[in-house]
């Protein structure tokens, strides 16, 4: 009875752990590539989740003002006059309430009766420790933990609220607005929600973005007006 190995036998050996070893390459990538799957939908679940939260939120600081005037109740969303956004949305003249396309003379969807500017610092407001508005979450970041077995998920949303340029022609018969993600330098119609999704160590895994106007809330129904 012999103790060692042939050479035929060493060989077919060496063989079939060679083979074994050319397995592992591709099995770690697809390990790599399912996990790096899992990152992403996660990710794209939180930012989505990050946005429609925050547009559950008012427009403004100055959307709702407390208080009435002769017109009715002021305390619901109104439109405000901003300092650099598109003319053609200014109220219809200093004294309207309305701008052009607006079809009725209620208090929603209308100005304040007198100029109210949107907010220009974006953020919590001064002596605010709750964010009330869209803007309060500009510089915003939340931590997403989650541990299962040995799987772990870190990552950050990192939140920022800009304007942006509300620019076109509102009086074309076709209304084309060409998106500009660059952050305007003051208040215009339309704020940008910004979602930045980074694993732990900062490395980018998605960019997100919504969009929200300065329309104020919808018309009051017949059996609702004041």
């Amino acid at each position: 009875m012999r103790n060692a190995f042939g050479l035929i036998e060493l060989l077919f050996a060496i063989i079939v752990m060679s083979v074994a070893m050319l397995a592992i390459p591709p099995i770690l990538e697809q390990t790599t590539s399912n996990i790096n799957e899992i990152l992403k939908q996660e990710a794209i679940f939180q930012a989505y989740r990050t946005i429609y939260t925050i547009e559950t939120y008012k427009w403004d600081e100055k959307t709702t003002l407390e208080g009435s005037t002769s017109t009715g109740v002021i305390n619901i969303p109104h439109i405000l006059d901003t300092t650099n956004g598109d003319t053609e949305l200014n109220r219809t003249n200093p004294a309207s309430v309305v701008r052009q396309g607006n079809f009725n003379v209620f208090t929603r969807r209308t100005f304040f009766p007198s100029p109210t500017y949107a907010s220009t610092t974006l953020g919590l407001d001064a002596g605010e420790t709750q964010k009330d508005d869209i803007d309060d979450f500009n510089g915003n970041i939340d931590i997403i933990n989650k541990s299962t077995g040995n799987f772990v998920i870190d990552m950050r949303i990192r939140q920022n609220i800009y304007y942006i340029s509300d620019n076109t022609n509102y009086s074309a018969n076709n209304i084309n607005i060409n998106i500009n993600a660059t952050p305007a330098t003051a208040s215009t119609n339309i704020k940008m929600i910004d979602i930045n999704v980074t694993d732990a160590s900062g490395g980018a895994i998605l960019v997100m973005r919504g969009f929200t106007c300065n329309i104020g809330a919808a018309p009051l129904l017949k059996k609702d007006a004041l």
